[in-house]
């Protein structure tokens, strides 16, 4: 066990990966708005950490500083702090750019938000309150943690998941169907009803992944996700701040009930994957297949087999039904497009690699797993709540 000087160490390190963190963030957040080294060089910030319980952060021009506030770092997620950060980082600029506007505009008016929009400040983190942004991204450090409403859809689709693990081929089938099909309807009524950006919640998570290499397994789980589960993923760096080290992140961003689905089958799918080549890998050695080529051969073909078994169910919705797609949907919420263009204005696409047609053994098996694979439904959710092993708040960095 540490020694009390030790531990007091170890902690001032961290304070300092910490800050060199903040600093780098700082800078970046400022290369966005465009202006040039000289202009850059003046705003540079001395950032420091209080404690309280009045305020998140705050930008003191007189001072040249950001005040971060301890506490939040300590309990909250990092993408807390950096909502906070870009936030001060917004007024610094209307301080330092259009300085005649503040008197007139007040301190969260027309140029702060188009500052905003700049260099990319979640909406979440526009505003003044901060029980609003304790609510919808973090656990409250100042008090009760507030919870949802159950969700009676989550619930129906949560029963349909239940029956998709029949034993019986057609009924499990139908049960698939059916709850891509509700998730589809739904979500077409929201676009059609939600009138303003506002109106649909829009919230975004982030979801580490427990490497720094981005594996052809996440980017597969990534576009199941995108395609099938009405949210937007964006592939991410983010630093582990309690840990001091970088990892891989999606980032999925959509409407609630939309991301605590999503989120359960993120974490289902990793775990599972995991989980079947553990039972496949006596197998695959005594036919001489071994090592991490096996494992991803097998993983790979898995997410493929169950990727395509999806988009065959929601086929036949389709057929059935004259249902429209998942993909069709999120392609054409025109809101949701604005809203990742607010949280990412400088966004760009990449394409994954093709697959490899190494270790066929264990990509045959995989590929039948995948066919037979189905999302059990989350458990502890009979409330329509988010359960104990998906982990709604505590599990999103």
């Amino acid at each position: 066990m540490p020694e009390p000087n030790q531990t007091e160490n170890l902690y001032m390190n961290l304070r300092n990966a910490w800050l060199n963190q903040l600093h780098h963030s700082h800078a970046n957040l400022l290369a966005k708005l465009g202006i040039n080294n000289s202009t850059r060089a003046k705003m540079r910030v001395h950032i420091y950490f209080f404690r309280g319980q009045s305020h998140w952060g705050y930008w003191s021009e007189r001072d040249q500083a950001i005040g971060l506030n301890l506490k939040m770092i300590e309990t909250c997620p990092w993408s807390t702090v950096l909502g906070i950060l870009a936030h001060e980082t917004a007024h610094q600029a209307v301080d330092y750019l259009s300085p005649s506007v503040k008197e007139k505009e007040g301190p969260h008016g027309p140029t702060f938000q188009a500052y905003c929009q700049i260099i990319g400040v979640d909406p979440v983190f526009r505003g003044s309150q901060a029980d609003e942004i304790t609510a919808r991204l973090a656990p409250n450090p100042f008090g009760p943690q507030k919870e949802r409403e159950p969700n009676p859809i989550l619930l129906k689709v949560q029963k349909l998941l239940a029956l998709s693990t029949s034993p019986e081929p057609a009924e499990a089938e139908a049960a698939l169907t059916a709850a891509g099909r509700l998730m589809a309807k739904h979500n077409l009524e929201l676009a059609q009803e939600e009138k303003t950006l506002a109106a649909k919640g829009f919230e975004r998570w982030i979801l580490p992944i427990p490497s720094s290499r981005f594996s052809m397994k996440y980017s597969l789980i990534a576009t199941i996700l995108r395609d099938h589960f009405f949210v937007e993923v964006i592939i991410i760096d983010y630093y582990d701040h309690l840990k001091n080290n970088v990892v891989k992140a999606l980032e999925i961003l959509g409407r609630p009930i939309n991301l605590v689905m999503a989120e359960h089958v993120f974490h289902f799918l990793a775990e599972r994957t995991d989980t079947l080549w553990s039972h496949h890998k006596p197998l695959a050695r005594e036919k001489g297949e071994t090592g991490l080529g096996a494992k991803n051969a097998f993983i790979e073909s898995l997410l493929r087999s169950f990727l395509k078994k999806l988009k065959m169910a929601e086929s036949q919705a389709i057929k059935d039904e004259g249902a429209l797609s998942s993909a069709v949907i999120l392609r054409n919420d025109v809101d949701l497009s604005k809203f990742v263009r607010l949280c990412h204005p400088n966004l760009r696409t990449t394409t994954s690699r093709a697959s490899s047609q190494a270790a066929p053994f264990s990509r045959q098996a995989g590929a039948k797993a995948g066919q037979e694979l189905t999302i059990n439904p989350p458990l502890g959710q009979a409330d329509g709540q988010p359960g104990g092993t998906v982990g709604f708040l505590e599990n999103r960095a």
